[in-house]
């Protein structure tokens, strides 16, 4: 793997989950791309209360996953709405997608 996805993490995942594991990618593939793509109906929607939930739930989804770029933007994003700091959300949003992009094409090869 490399800097987008943690190989301890998965390695850890994969010998817990066994058989599983790659139904377990699978599943966080689709959902944490759902969950992006609903942050950002949140945001052009201006619902901006529930952000820090979704921020929050795809942070650890992603960290459990050994995504940790991916984690830690989604902490920031977090962060920034529950301190109702809006300026920089485009651009975490932006970033967010970026390395989501990088992990999922990393995490696609083991399903």
């Amino acid at each position: 793997m490399s800097d987008h996805v943690d190989a301890d993490v998965l390695q850890g995942l994969r010998q817990i989950m066994e058989d599983g594991f790659t139904e377990l990618v699978e599943l966080f593939l689709r959902e944490s791309a759902a969950q992006h793509e609903q942050l950002q109906r949140l945001w052009i929607a201006g619902e901006r209360e529930t952000i820090v939930a979704l921020a929050h739930s795809l942070k650890g989804s992603c960290a459990n996953m050994g995504a940790n770029g991916c984690a830690g933007i989604a902490a920031e994003v977090e962060k920034l709405a529950q301190h109702e700091r809006w300026d920089d959300v485009p651009s975490l949003l932006s970033a967010l997608e970026q390395e989501m992009k990088f992990a999922h094409g990393e995490l696609a090869h083991l399903s």
